[in-house]
């Protein structure tokens, strides 16, 4: 193998061509006027044409985050309904299995939807309403 042979990897530049018969033609592929015909017309980095740049207007983005805020992942009972058997205890490990949750997160039940299986649900939370309906239908919910 020798070196001439070897694909190149990164193509050449193309050059700026001088006249009209030259490969680009008379400007070259760099348009009419503005700085970017122009030589040496490179923009600073941090521009960002008409707007306001971002380190400037990061300043007035403010907001705040609550670091102590809980997030919980979102099961219906509509879900439940559909994937669970009737008398069937209920765990977020088999919620997990079953494709219904995502690993190391807390899990709440909120009641959309209809459930008419008498289920046991051990969650991390849970909705009034997702509670009634599971009562309602002979089941039970433990929050741990």
């Amino acid at each position: 193998m020798d070196y001439q042979d070897l694909v190149k990897v990164k193509k050449d530049r193309i050059r700026v061509s001088r006249g009209k018969a030259a490969r680009r033609g008379k400007t070259a592929g760099r348009g009419m006027k503005g700085t970017k015909s122009r030589s040496g017309g490179k923009l600073p980095t941090m521009f960002s044409g008409d707007s306001l740049p971002y380190y400037r207007k990061a300043r007035s983005l403010g907001g705040f985050k609550n670091r102590n805020s809980i997030v919980y992942q979102v099961v219906n009972l509509s879900d439940i309904n559909a994937a669970f058997d009737d008398g069937k205890k209920v765990t977020i490990k088999q919620l997990l299995k079953k494709g219904l949750v995502r690993k190391n997160n807390l899990v709440k039940l909120l009641g959309n939807g209809k459930i008419e299986k008498k289920i046991e649900l051990t969650v991390n939370a849970a909705s009034k309403t997702a509670i009634q309906k599971i009562e309602k239908a002979g089941g039970k919910v433990t929050i741990k």
